[in-house]
């Protein structure tokens, strides 16, 4: 899928670089059903509580219903196996960054995949205001190419376009973000079962300043993984530890983020997660 092009590497850059401090209580049912309860206290305190249920017994059906202390609350109905390669969900949301209206938004997304070609579209609405993002990618031993496009405000206002190169071991991807503005190169390599190395460079084409981020993950044993980035030309380096005990059970991640340029090195951006229960 088109969407998910260089999706390797972004998490590579992503997932457990968290400089936030929270707290998540997880706790998941026989009968499918599971239950999340975050506090994020970085600034002022805020909760989240997440409910999602899983029935296998027609097909796959995924409720997940989310409320938190900001009145930002969801809930989406998902269908796994209505057919052969095709998923469809259906939700409402009190707010949503794609429609800025400050009313409920009402959304539709449908996905279909078969071996050589995945399309996706996205329909989002507050009744005044609608968006729709269409996803469409073909691909054939490896190689995908792919294009996105955006209908809002009665007209396209966005098109994109990419291609990746993928096997069992390494990622390479190419595409263009922000209405072909942006060209993201990156690519993703799993060394060994232990080790991920990755880099990516984003080029704006008008401004010219492009970014490499490069990055790397370790998994230390069974319960430790490490993880570090760096960005130049800015010279911001990030590192991550994310270690797991059994008794209790904990899972605990210290993300820290530095300017090398900056004198004394002191840690720009500073958090601690802690995750209880059925993580």
């Amino acid at each position: 899928m088109f969407k998910n092009f260089g999706k390797s590497a972004k998490d590579l850059f992503k997932k457990k670089f968290d400089f936030e401090n929270t707290s998540k209580i997880v706790n998941k049912t026989q009968n499918g059903i599971t239950i999340e309860t975050t506090s994020n206290v970085t600034q002022s305190f805020k909760g989240t509580i997440n409910t999602k249920y899983v029935n296998r017994d027609f097909g796959e059906v995924e409720v997940e219903v989310s409320t938190n202390a900001a009145d930002a609350n969801k809930a989406n109905l998902k269908l796994k196996k209505l057919a052969a390669g095709l998923v469809a969900t259906v939700g409402v949301a009190s707010s949503d960054k794609d429609i800025k209206s400050g009313k409920p938004v009402t959304s539709a997304d449908v996905e279909y995949s078969q071996e050589f070609f995945a399309a996706q579209t996205v329909v989002k609405t507050d009744c005044d205001k609608s968006k729709v993002d269409v996803y469409g990618s073909v691909g054939f031993d490896g190689l995908s190419v792919g294009g996105q496009v955006v209908y809002a405000n009665n007209a396209i206002s966005e098109t994109n376009v990419g291609i990746e190169y993928t096997q069992k071991d390494l990622t390479v991807s190419a595409f263009t973000e922000k209405n072909v503005e942006v060209v993201n190169m990156s690519f993703f390599q799993r060394l060994q079962k232990e080790t991920a190395v990755g880099a990516s460079i984003k080029y704006p084409i008008a401004s010219g300043d492009r970014t490499l981020t490069v990055g790397v993950e370790h998994q230390l044993d069974f319960d430790t993984v490490v993880k570090a980035k760096a960005e130049l030309p800015t010279g911001v380096v990030s590192t991550a530890v994310e270690h797991k005990l059994f008794n209790p059970k904990l899972q605990f991640t210290v993300a820290a983020e530095f300017n090398v340029k900056n004198t004394p090195l002191v840690a720009n951006k500073f958090g601690v997660g802690l995750t209880f229960g059925d993580f």
